[in-house]
């Protein structure tokens, strides 16, 4: 493990220069964050005993046009929404348990996108699969 301070100089620019927003939140909260060069290449990791991250606190920042999956940590049961904005309060008290972007079922008319670059009716309401961020939720808080 490397602390903030030992990250390669490449991830040290200043944000004028590009520094992507990961860098900035690594450094404000060097008691949580370490950089791992053996993990995926030189992949800056969170680590903490437990995150308490709720979904009501992240889903404020999450990109209003893009599709979301929501999917249960314990039974691996998801759902698909078109846009953040049609996902239920309802998901709000639950812990943030892991982000990522996969492809899904969706609706072609849900998918347009998706739907012309596969060659199906964009109108129609067949099932395609199409790219969307995952967000794994979970009743109780993530340990590390």
């Amino acid at each position: 493990m490397h602390s903030v301070r030992s990250l390669p100089k490449k991830y040290l620019k200043n944000e004028a220069r590009g520094r992507p927003s990961v860098l900035l939140f690594i450094e404000k909260n060097p008691n949580i964050c370490y950089y791992d060069k053996r993990t995926f290449g030189g992949a800056i990791v969170l680590a903490r005993k437990e995150i308490k991250m709720k979904f009501k606190d992240i889903r404020p920042y999450i990109s209003n046009i893009d599709r979301v999956s929501i999917c249960d940590k314990d039974t691996l049961s998801y759902v698909n929404y078109q846009f953040i904005s049609v996902v239920p309060e309802s998901y709000d008290d639950l812990y943030l348990y892991g982000i990522g972007r996969i492809e899904s079922e969706f609706p072609a008319n849900q998918a347009i996108d998706a739907a012309v670059k596969q060659g199906v009716d964009p109108t129609g309401s067949e099932i395609i699969y199409a790219e969307c961020i995952e967000f794994m939720l979970s009743k109780e808080p993530r340990k590390f």
